[in-house]
């Protein structure tokens, strides 16, 4: 297989995985995490479906595009890359997969302890939201920007800092 036909493949996973990503995170705004209901139905479990999906196209995808502009990104565009990628494994990949397989398993248990712990983010969950939230917010600035000035690279991230 040429380069050119990877590149194009790598594009159209990452456009149908983002395409369905949006779907999902659209979708997801419907409903409530915290109702047992929302948390068992139909529109809760195909939207996950949905969103796990996507986030396996577009992890399949963003080697291929940055396979091709390594050179011209060097480090930073790495760890841009890096960044993306970690932040899409862990809420594009690793959420929907828990609320297909672990989440209704508790929400329709009889034990009202287990359904408590469905409906309730785990305490960790503000904290690895706003650390996923930095990483990529940088890695896009990374990745973006890969041959910017210094001066405005760290302009940038400070940027970065206060709008959070």
């Amino acid at each position: 297989m040429s380069s050119n036909t990877s590149y194009r493949l790598s594009g159209i996973a990452l456009l149908s995985g983002g395409i369905l990503s949006v779907v999902y995170y659209v979708t997801q705004s419907f409903g409530s995490d915290t109702d047992i209901k929302t948390l068992t139905g139909s529109l809760f479990l195909v939207s996950s479906i949905i969103g796990f999906i996507g986030a396996v196209l577009v992890l399949l995808g963003l080697p291929g595009v940055y396979a091709r502009q390594a050179k011209q990104a060097g480090v930073l565009g790495l760890l841009g890359f890096l960044g993306v990628s970690y932040v899409m494994l862990m809420q594009g990949v690793l959420i929907p997969f828990t609320s297909i397989t672990i989440v209704p398993f508790m929400a329709s248990s009889s034990n009202s302890a287990i359904q408590a712990l469905a409906t309730t983010p785990p305490p960790a969950m503000e904290p690895f939201f706003m650390v996923s939230v930095i990483g990529q917010t940088l890695g896009f600035f990374c990745w973006l920007l890969p041959h910017c000035a210094p001066g405005s690279f760290h302009a940038g991230l400070l940027g970065c800092f206060l709008l959070l």
